[in-house]
């Protein structure tokens, strides 16, 4: 068994290789009748799997976190602005960038739907799937709701996984599995608990909070829950995550790395910025070999976006996080 650890290099790769996979399934498949080749969209249909990985890798990562900084229920508020402080920014950019192409469409195209001001505020909540009626302005923005719902789920949950005793953490793990049956909506965090649970356990065996008896029986409950509430390719990525945490941790060559720092910003705005260049250089270059130099283009654009934004927001944000401090556990 490995040593518990509160940096695991490879976790910068898979979040570039998710950005990217995510990236390429949208220029590939989200502009009409552009790419009709069936076997080029079956392969980056799957490219959509990047979400899940996010999702698995958040799993890991936040309660690596907590144990480093030997996270307690008093720290909660501090825990919190943390997350805000480092996440919100970017965002916030970036839903005025989606805001003013929406606006900018609804001029252009007749059927677009107008902007709204409530809209837009509901988007600084996540608020959006609990709004009837409501549409994200950025269709990827469904993913944020969820990985904030799991912020505010892991900060009061984390202390019961950390439980002494076993019926405390089989309390926790039939709420945190049976939660999964409540809602199979998208934007909600129920149908993604068991994909989160995979990378929180692995955190627990890991630190030897729980025996590997109890983290395969926990995952292997984990795994058919993912299979039955989502589908095959959310389990391989459950799979392949945990994979190349567990033997792979020190993975991270140069380029992905950088990827991986850059991967929130690729994220936020590759539709706003790839996509929208893909979209209007379709309608010109329609030769196979054109249509695949104008996706890369697309992808290249994006990167080159997501570096800015990360340089002037994304890292002071996360620098000014850095200076929140919990308050000590000694007295």
């Amino acid at each position: 068994m490995l040593a518990p650890k509160t940096y695991l290099p490879v976790i910068n790769s898979l979040r570039g290789l998710a950005a990217t996979a995510i990236c390429f399934y949208h220029f590939v498949l989200s502009t009409a009748n552009y790419v009709e080749a069936v076997w080029v969209r079956t392969l980056f249909y799957y490219a959509q799997y990047g979400v899940p990985l996010f999702f698995v890798i958040s799993g890991i990562v936040l309660p690596l976190a907590m144990f480093k900084k030997e996270y307690q229920l008093k720290h909660w508020s501090t825990f919190m602005l943390k997350r805000l402080v480092r996440l919100e920014p970017p965002y916030l950019f970036s839903l005025l960038l989606a805001s003013a192409y929406l606006i900018f469409q609804t001029y252009r195209h007749s059927g677009v739907v107008a902007f709204s001001g409530v809209n837009f505020l509901l988007h600084l909540g996540y608020l959006i799937p609990f709004v009837e009626g409501q549409e994200w302005i950025n269709p990827i923005y469904w993913s944020l709701a969820v990985e904030f719902q799991f912020y505010l789920f892991l900060s009061l949950a984390f202390i019961g996984f950390k439980q002494a005793l076993f019926s405390r953490r089989l309390l926790m793990y039939s709420l945190v599995l049976g939660a999964s049956f409540i809602s199979n909506e998208k934007a909600l965090i129920f149908r993604w608990l068991p994909l989160f649970l995979v990378g929180i356990i692995y955190v627990l065996q890991q630190y030897k909070i729980i025996s590997f008896k109890e983290y395969a029986l926990v995952t292997l409950l984990s795994f058919g829950l993912i299979y039955y509430h989502l589908d095959l390719p959310n389990l391989c990525v459950a799979i392949f995550t945990l994979s190349m945490v567990h033997y792979f941790p020190n993975y991270n060559p140069k380029y992905s790395n950088w990827l991986g720092k850059i991967s929130y910003s690729l994220y936020l705005i590759h539709l706003i910025i790839g996509q929208a260049l893909v979209n209007f250089l379709s309608h010109i270059y329609r030769l196979p070999y054109q249509k695949f130099i104008v996706i890369l283009l697309g992808y290249a654009l994006s990167v080159f976006a997501a570096w800015i934004l990360y340089k002037w927001i994304e890292r002071p944000s996360k620098q000014l996080s850095s200076k929140f401090k919990y308050p000590t556990n000694k007295s």
